[in-house]
């Protein structure tokens, strides 16, 4: 359904000839009629039940909330900044809707299609991993693009990203007094706002690379020893 509707907003967007979008039409009712003749095929009468059960989940707004302040890895709370990140530059991608259409629209229909059919309350973070390639292009895009014109964008990123990986690389390891956490706040964004003051083009640029790659390897270093606690 998601895929769908992202690609017949494209297909109109664009204004492709009507031949194209009749096949496209045609494929994608081929594929949703397949799905039901399974359903029949098998077991039509369980497999209504199925959608009945589905049908019948606690929905409402408060799944937005979930969603946004819930970060989730198939089953267990992970407090990730990339994810707190990657949905900001999904939000920050729709300012300039026309550039990043092929990322904003597909993001999207499916963060819609998440808070249409999703319980309120939960964890059901299987649900979300469609969503993450979209984050991650909508947060590389953006990012890569506002080092080159020398926005505030790396700010967003350090503030998300950088305090998670000091939390997870740093405190979790060797503990964090309310001194050291100042200190790496003045070590981390000092640097920045320095040669953005004084408008120091070169060193603001060298560093949110410097950031970036840390950031990076920190994330190199964390996924490899992630344990899933299930």
């Amino acid at each position: 359904m998601w895929f769908f509707l992202s690609l017949v907003y494209l297909f109109k967007s664009k204004n492709l000839k009507l031949k194209p979008f009749v096949v496209f039409i045609g494929v994608s009712s081929l594929i949703i009629g397949s799905y039901f003749l399974y359903g029949a095929y098998y077991d039509w009468e369980l497999f209504l039940k199925i959608w009945s059960f589905q049908s019948g989940r606690e929905i409402g707004p408060q799944t937005l909330h979930m969603l946004l302040t819930n970060p989730i890895i198939v089953n267990k709370q992970y407090m990730d900044g990339w994810y707190f990140f990657g949905f900001l530059s999904i939000f920050y991608s729709l300012v300039d809707f026309r550039k990043n259409r092929l990322i904003a629209i597909p993001a999207l229909f499916y963060l819609l299609l998440l808070i249409f059919s999703l319980t309120r309350h939960g964890e059901m973070g299987w649900y979300v991993i469609p969503l993450f390639p979209f984050m991650a292009i909508a947060s590389a895009r953006i990012l890569v693009e506002s080092i080159e014109n020398k926005s505030w964008y790396i700010f967003a990123f350090l503030l998300f990203v950088g305090m998670a990986q000091v939390k997870f690389l740093y405190e979790d390891v060797f503990g964090l007094t309310a001194i050291q956490f100042r200190i790496i706040l003045i070590m981390i964004f000092s640097p920045l706002l320095i040669a953005s003051f004084f408008k120091r083009e070169k060193l603001f640029r060298a560093l949110s690379h410097t950031w970036f790659y840390i950031c990076i390897i920190g994330n190199i270093i964390l996924t490899y020893s992630y344990t899933h606690p299930a």
